[in-house]
């Protein structure tokens, strides 16, 4: 990705490195702690945004942040990544996940949230191993985020 500028306004960001004035984290409502491992960055980045607060990368400083052992595959002529997380992460992505698409449709992109989410059930199929394991978690996260978006979506 070739990147211009000394900074962009960004939808999402993770946390790491990242800095937020504690009066702004609490005025937003701070990290979901339930989200345990995924998506809790993204989670606060929606809530910033529903709050009308901007997030700003700085594009000039680098930060090696590796998630996952990372293999290359090709679907349908197209270069794919599988981070290859064990099966109890699984389970937390895709519970999380569900959770984050539900909870912050008015900033998100709802639709292209949801292709990643298929896609990553095709990807761990098809490429990764331990695919039995790790689609029964993500099958039990599926059914976990329910009961999950019920305790923390107050509509």
């Amino acid at each position: 990705e070739k990147i211009k500028g000394e900074y962009s306004f960004v939808d999402k960001c993770i946390t790491s490195a990242s800095l937020t004035p504690v009066k702004i984290w609490e005025e937003v409502g701070g990290f979901l702690d339930d989200l345990f491992i995924d998506f809790v960055d993204h989670d606060f980045s929606a809530k910033l945004l529903e709050h009308n607060y901007k997030i700003i990368r700085v594009n000039f400083v680098k930060l090696e942040h590796e998630i996952g052992r990372g293999k290359t595959h090709i679907f349908f002529w197209r270069r794919v990544t599988t981070l290859n997380h064990p099966s109890f992460r699984k389970y937390y992505m895709v519970r999380n996940w569900r959770y984050y698409i539900k909870a912050h449709k008015p900033v998100i992109n709802v639709w292209q949230e949801n292709a990643k989410y298929v896609f990553f059930f095709i990807k761990t199929i098809l490429y990764e191993k331990g695919r039995k394991e790790k689609l029964k978690e993500m099958v039990r996260g599926l059914k976990d985020a329910k009961e999950f978006c019920e305790k923390h979506i107050h509509e």
